[in-house]
């Protein structure tokens, strides 16, 4: 990695993180008891800092084109399709792993840890409704089908926003190091990037927070390497937004049916979802190396 490749990275991850942190900070001073419409508002434009921060490094500071810069290319291909089907597989593979944790059974989903978290924000009465309808309908497929559309929709959009700048300028500037350390350390910085928001807000672990920045970082590292293979094999920064924007979306799946257990255990981001990603990385280790393939090389 040159010295120049260096300073570009520094410069990107302290603009990144001053102003993404120094913005929430004041956002949570100010506004601490805000309902959660106008904080999930204030969550959205925070994963639009990477993209600004991205466009205006590469357009007036590296001189470069946008687009290339970031990898943004709009020819579907077959991994493109993998970025949106990962996902709901591994939302059922972590279900599945999660019932053989002690403690954690299945429930129906009026009963489950996601409706559970939803009665902290929501009146007796919108609560009295989702009650109501999770008893009607088959809760679990409509929300892994809503997770799905919206994932390639609405949520690819933010999730671009910061794909923008972990797989697309990072992408580039880590790239001479390779395949596994570039993941690590885009993982990483990834991970850390959502701290203030585990800390202050309980992002994902509203009991364990301390906890909660590890296991992030943990999170970030383990899908950083899904996530590069993603952006390197599919020459595009979006194949990746549209894996980041399909788990955002069927993240409250993963906890719909399940009773018991915590916050560090259960669902995407917890134990469960860490080992279920850790296998999904075994298997495509052990491929590779079955078909004599390095699909571990950079290719864009």
């Amino acid at each position: 990695m040159t010295q120049e490749n260096r300073r570009k990275a520094i410069r990107f991850v302290l603009l990144t993180f001053i102003i993404n942190w120094g913005l929430f900070g004041l956002a949570y001073l100010l506004g601490r008891h805000w309902p959660v419409p106008i904080w999930m508002l204030a969550l959205s434009l925070y994963m639009l800092v990477p993209l600004a921060v991205s466009v205006v490094l590469a357009r007036f500071v590296d001189r470069r084109s946008v687009k290339e810069m970031l990898g943004i290319r709009f020819r579907w291909n077959r991994f493109f399709t993998m970025a949106w089907l990962l996902p709901p597989l591994l939302v059922l593979l972590i279900l599945g792993i999660n019932l053989f944790f002690p403690g954690v059974d299945f429930a129906p989903a009026k009963e489950g840890i996601q409706v559970e978290r939803m009665g902290q924000n929501l009146s007796d009465e919108e609560m009295a409704n989702i009650m109501e309808q999770a008893s009607r309908f088959p809760v679990f497929w409509l929300a892994l089908v809503s997770g799905m559309v919206a994932g390639i929709s609405v949520n690819a959009v933010f999730a671009f926003g910061e794909e923008a700048g972990w797989r697309g300028y990072l992408y580039q500037v880590f790239r001479p190091l390779g395949f596994w350390q570039s993941s690590l350390l885009i993982g990483l910085i990834w991970g850390l990037w959502h701290a203030p928001l585990i800390l202050l807000l309980g992002h994902n672990y509203p009991v364990h927070r301390l906890a909660g920045v590890g296991m992030m970082l943990l999170f970030c590292v383990l899908h950083s390497v899904i996530l590069t293979y993603i952006r390197s094999q599919s020459g595009s920064v979006l194949a990746p937004a549209i894996y980041h924007g399909t788990i955002n979306g069927l993240g409250g799946v993963s906890l719909l049916h399940l009773q018991g257990g915590n916050d560090l255990l259960n669902g995407l981001t917890g134990l469960a979802g860490l080992l279920g990603v850790f296998l999904i990385l075994l298997v495509w280790i052990g491929y590779g190396r079955r078909q004599g393939k390095r699909l571990d090389v950079l290719q864009d």
